[in-house]
């Protein structure tokens, strides 16, 4: 049986978009949300027994190798060059990138950076 688990993860980090015609390209911060979603086969037998994967594993991933880099960080220092400028887009990519990985369940990271405005990475868009 096939299903679909979303992991709901969060930090606090200040950027800014240094060529962008607004505010945005003076540094200030958000309140981050990402949702990972993973999908795949649920475990039939075994510890991981009706789970598709372990949803502490994707929380324990995050807070020992991600959030270290992004809470109370400045975007533009922390994220490789690759991500940069540090905007919703890009940020949604790095995190996809980074849970892709470690869990190749990872299927889409979506990233809420104001109530407002939110962007979401899909696996399909590497053509996979």
């Amino acid at each position: 049986m096939k299903s679909q688990i979303v992991r709901r993860v969060r930090f606090e980090a200040a950027h800014y978009l240094p060529d962008h015609p607004s505010k945005c390209s003076r540094m200030h911060g958000h309140s981050w949300v990402a949702w990972v979603t993973l999908e795949g086969e649920v475990h039939e037998a075994g510890v991981d027994e009706g789970l598709i994967v372990d949803m502490g594993d994707v929380g324990r991933y995050f807070a020992e190798h991600l959030e270290p880099n992004l809470d109370h960080q400045v975007l533009n220092d922390t994220l490789p060059e690759e991500y940069l400028p540090p905007t919703t887009e890009n940020v949604a990519r790095y995190l996809f990138d980074r849970f892709h990985n470690v869990f190749p369940e990872v299927v889409s990271v979506r990233v809420r950076e104001t109530e407002n405005q939110e962007a979401t990475f899909h696996k399909e868009y590497y053509g996979e």
